[in-house]
């Protein structure tokens, strides 16, 4: 038997940063170091599923000593483990000291998780798990775009839309799955409401949740799981400024409109991935850069090279 495709958010999230970027790692195969920052994600993460874990379990969040104990520790097993990609002030300062600054920020940002926002949740699962069989609806948006193809008096159109519905439909024999995992799941009675932790170091835009494609694929594995949309869902920001931490939480709804253009984001998705087309990302994107990608110096589709007007003429300088 074929292995079945498994896609998750974090890839689709990765191929639609830099289809280059994917290819490195998902196609090639070629892993990079994580830099500090994902090591403050990774304790603050393990901590506030623990925290969330106990109240689901026992009633009552743990103590503060011990969970901060958790995501200290965490941090201390990532790095560890894996190698740690360290950007130039870190270089500066040395693995070990960087590496108890990251330890400091993540027990910083699991404070502010446990005072300001755990006490107000109604947790009912963390973590959760799911796995959606995506072998009908390839099948179901194959016969769609057939259909358009046959409707459709451009040649050139036509052509690319069968060929289009013919891949989809391979895609659909082989098998395809949609994985991830939920954060957050809350239930208020009836009520069900879909939540993810984040960190960073400025407040998030007002319709940051508007626009979030991961609610989208956490709304969609919701209703396919419990047979109905989640009435709230939303992004909880740990907040780490330079003179203070904060929690801002950004809430939005989906309707099933919505989740129809994620599914379309997927299957294109899935569809790039089957043909092998990879799209770097626009010239002058903030994450085309040494500091945020790690096969920055290795891209063929990055201008490694810097130019310099004078009057009249064009100097060029390589390097």
């Amino acid at each position: 038997m074929k292995e079945r495709l498994q896609i998750h958010y974090s890839s689709i999230d990765m191929l639609n940063i830099c289809g280059i970027r994917f290819e490195f790692r998902y196609v090639k195969g070629i892993k990079k170091p994580p830099g500090t920052f994902m090591l403050a994600g990774t304790g603050t993460d393990r901590g506030v599923t623990a925290n969330l874990t106990n109240k689901i379990e026992k009633g009552v969040l743990l103590e503060l000593d011990e969970l901060t104990d958790i995501a200290a520790q965490a941090v201390d097993e990532a790095s560890k483990t894996e190698d740690i990609a360290l950007n130039d002030e870190e270089k500066s300062i040395g693995k070990e000291q960087a590496i108890s600054n990251v330890k400091d920020k993540a027990v910083r940002l699991v404070k502010v998780h446990h005072k300001e926002i755990a006490p107000n949740l109604r947790p009912s699962q963390v973590a959760r798990k799911f796995s959606i069989d995506m072998d009908s609806y390839l099948r179901d948006r194959a016969k769609q775009i057939y259909e358009e193809a046959e409707n459709t008096h451009n040649p050139r159109a036509k052509k690319v839309l069968k060929s289009q519905a013919r891949a989809l439909n391979a895609l659909a024999r082989r098998g395809v799955d949609f994985c991830g995992e939920i954060d957050i799941l809350e239930k208020y009675g009836d009520l069900t409401h879909v939540r993810d932790t984040k960190t960073s170091g400025k407040s998030p835009t007002e319709d940051v949740a508007d626009k979030s494609e991961q609610l989208s694929a956490y709304s969609l594995a919701t209703h396919v799981l419990d047979g109905k949309i989640p009435d709230m869902v939303a992004l909880d920001f740990l907040v780490d400024l330079k003179r203070e931490q904060k929690a801002v939480t950004r809430q939005s709804k989906r309707d099933m409109a919505a989740i129809e253009i994620f599914l379309r984001r997927i299957t294109n998705a899935i569809f790039a991935i089957h043909t092998g087309v990879f799209t770097p990302a626009a010239v002058g994107d903030w994450h085309c850069s040494s500091q945020w990608c790690g096969y920055f110096h290795e891209c063929l589709f990055v201008q490694q090279r810097k130019t310099i007007s004078l009057p009249g003429k064009l100097v060029q300088i390589n390097y």
